[in-house]
């Protein structure tokens, strides 16, 4: 072929060395898709892979969202990097937008009206929560601290918001039915 490598007469040569040798053409990145739950995204969690005859355990991060990409130096085959692209599954009971969570609890209507509270499931636990008197049916009530890690931000978190459903009664009694009559005739 040529009197040697980065010469300019060998263009295979060229094409994987530039200016003596110094830079190497990057290789493209492996990306590896990897579905989570957002319970599994909230407290962190790990997979384990096969790649040749290498077993990887990797960590992925609490506050991992949908698009997070988790390096695993090395870890591909040729010793290439490889990239864990995090998709967190959508959950029945939580909304998640960025790190703030949102969630619907039903209240009866005496506790929307006269205020009360009610217990509300975070992602870590339970707690009470304080209606005000007077809630508005689709009303939010913020817990500050209570949403999402924040991802590199340790101990940092998003907030919940907790959306109020309020339950109508279905079936009233004669003298229920009275009494929501006097009261439309006081207001």
């Amino acid at each position: 072929f040529g009197a040697g490598f980065g010469s300019g007469d060998d263009p295979f040569a060229d094409l994987f060395m530039a200016n003596g040798g110094s830079n190497r053409r990057q290789m493209p990145q492996l990306d590896q898709p990897v579905e989570i739950t957002l319970q599994e995204a909230y407290t962190g969690t790990q997979r384990s892979f096969m790649i040749g005859n290498r077993h990887l355990t990797v960590k992925i991060p609490p506050g991992a969202r949908t698009g997070t990409k988790v390096r695993v130096k090395g870890g591909g085959p040729n010793n290439r990097d490889l990239y864990l692209v995090i998709t967190v599954q959508e959950d029945r009971n939580f909304e998640r937008d960025g790190d703030d969570l949102t969630r619907d609890i039903k209240v009866d209507l005496y506790t929307a009206i006269l205020g009360g509270s009610a217990k509300v499931k975070t992602m870590a636990n339970t707690v009470d929560l304080k209606i005000p008197a007077g809630t508005q049916p689709g009303s939010k009530i913020r817990l500050k601290g209570k949403g999402m890690p924040r991802l590199k931000a340790k101990g940092q978190f998003g907030d919940l918001f907790v959306r109020v459903q309020v339950s109508l009664p279905r079936h009233m009694n004669g003298k229920q039915k009275k009494l929501f009559e006097e009261l439309r005739e006081l207001s």
